[in-house]
C-alpha cells in the first residue's frame, strides 16, 4: 500500500496570496518601500516554483501507482471490448520427486501438470452470454507428444439461471461430489471410476442459489477400453454461511455389448471453522465387469499466516468377481507456502499400501505458478 500526501487547496492559495501589499510607514523613503515590495515578489516567485515542482512529482507518482494497479488487476485479461473478454488461464507446475518401494528408488523432475489455455466470454444480451474454454496440458509421454487436450468446450450462460456447455470437459460428478481432498499433488487416489473429464459431454449447471448449486451432465458415445460407453451424472453442492458444506453425486454408464451398467455414488461433507477446515467422502460403485468397490477419504487443513498445513487419509475396499477382496489405503501430509497471490511452494509426502507386500513411499518439493 502506498500513501501520498495531497496539498490542501486552501493552504496553497494562502501561501500564494500577494505579500507585497504592505503599507508604507512614515519613516520609509519611497526607495526603501519599493525594495521591500521587490523582495516580497522574488520570495513569492520562489515559493510558487517550489510548489509547482512538488505538485508535478506528486502527479507523476500517482500516475505510476495507477498504471501498476491496473496492470496487476488485469494481468490475466488479454482482450476486453464490445462485450467480449478473452482471458489467459493455466499454470506452470514443477516438482522434484523421490519415489521409493521395497525394491527400487528413483528421483526425477516432473512438469506434467503444467497447462495453458484461454477462456472467452461474449455478452450477447444482458441475460445471455456465449462462453468457451480451450486448455491444453503438457505431457512427457514416450510417443513424443508434448500437449494433450484438457478442456475444449463452448456454450451459453443464462445469467443468474443456468449455464449449458458442450465438448470435452469435466462431468458434474467430478465438479461437485467430493469434499475430502486437501492435497497439492498426491492426495489419495481412490482408484474408482470417478467419471471425471471426457469428450462428448453436454453439461448444465445452475447458478449459485444461496449456496446451492445443482448440475447434470451426459456423455455421448466415447471409446473406453475398446468399447463405446454413454452415460449421465448428477451432482449437487451446498455451502452454508456458517462453514458447513455438503455434496452428493451419482453416475450411471452403459457399455456397448454389455447389458450391465456401471453405477456409483459419492457423498461428502466439510466444515470450516476459524483458520481450519476438515472434510470427508464416502463412495460406492459397481463396475461393468460386475466387480465393485467401496472407499472413503478424510482430510483437513490449517492456515498460519501464509502457510497451509494439510493432511489426509484414504482407503479402498475392492471386491473382484472371483477371489478375496483387496484392501488398499494411503496417507499424505504437506506444508504449502503462498509465495504471492498466485504462487505456491510446497513439500508433500505420501505413503501407499497397494494391497501387496510392496509399499510405495513418495516425497515431492514443488512450485505452482498460476496465471
Amino acid at each position: 500500500m502506498f500513501y501520498f500526501r495531497l496539498f490542501d487547496t486552501q493552504d496553497i492559495l494562502l501561501q500564494s496570496r500577494p505579500r507585497n501589499l504592505v503599507e508604507r510607514t512614515s519613516s520609509q523613503t519611497e526607495r526603501e518601500y519599493f525594495q521591500i515590495i521587490k523582495g516580497n515578489r522574488i520570495r513569492n516567485s520562489q515559493i510558487k516554483k517550489r510548489q509547482w515542482i512538488i505538485m508535478k512529482k506528486t502527479l507523476v507518482a500517482l500516475a505510476v501507482l495507477a498504471a501498476g494497479t491496473a496492470s496487476a488487476v488485469n494481468a490475466a485479461e488479454i482482450y476486453n471490448a464490445d462485450g467480449s473478454v478473452l482471458e489467459l488461464t493455466g499454470r506452470a507446475f514443477a516438482i522434484i520427486e523421490h519415489k521409493k518401494t521395497d525394491t527400487d528408488s528413483d528421483t526425477d523432475v516432473l512438469v506434467d501438470d503444467s497447462r495453458l489455455g484461454f477462456k472467452v466470454r461474449h455478452q450477447v444480451t444482458d441475460a445471455v452470454a456465449a462462453v468457451g474454454k480451450f486448455e491444453f496440458q503438457l505431457t512427457t509421454q514416450d510417443d513424443g507428444s508434448a500437449l494433450k487436450n484438457r478442456d475444449v468446450y463452448a456454450g451459453l450462460d443464462f445469467t443468474d439461471t443456468v449455464a449449458v456447455t458442450f465438448g470435452r470437459q469435466t462431468t458434474s460428478f467430478d465438479d461437485y461430489a467430493f469434499r475430502g481432498g486437501f492435497d497439492e499433488y498426491y492426495g489419495y487416489s481412490q482408484e474408482l471410476e470417478d467419471r471425471g473429464r471426457a469428450n462428448g459431454i453436454i453439461k448444465a449447471e445452475s447458478a449459485n442459489m444461496n449456496g446451492l448449486v445443482v448440475s447434470g451432465s451426459y456423455q455421448f458415445k466415447e471409446e473406453e477400453a475398446g468399447k463405446d460407453i454413454t452415460g449421465a451424472t448428477l451432482a449437487a453442492s451446498y455451502d452454508a454461511e456458517f462453514g458447513l458444506g455438503l455434496s452428493a453425486g451419482y453416475f450411471d454408464y452403459k457399455q456397448s455389448g454389455n447389458n450391465d451398467h456401471a453405477t456409483g455414488f459419492n457423498v461428502g461433507a466439510s466444515y470450516a471453522f476459524g483458520d481450519a477446515k476438515v472434510g470427508a467422502d464416502y463412495s460406492s460403485e459397481d463396475h461393468f465387469d460386475k466387480s465393485s468397490a467401496d472407499a472413503f477419504r478424510l482430510g483437513g487443513e490449517y492456515f498460519i499466516d501464509a502457510y497451509r498445513l494439510y493432511a489426509g487419509y484414504g482407503q479402498v475396499d475392492e471386491k473382484p468377481v472371483v477371489g478375496d477382496s483387496v484392501d488398499k489405503d494411503g496417507f499424505y501430509a504437506g506444508v504449502a507456502y503462498a509465495f504471492g497471490a498466485k504462487t505456491t511452494l510446497f513439500v508433500e509426502g505420501a505413503s501407499y499400501d497397494n494391497g501387496t507386500s510392496a509399499d510405495d513411499d513418495r516425497l515431492a518439493l514443488g512450485i505452482n505458478v498460476n496465471f
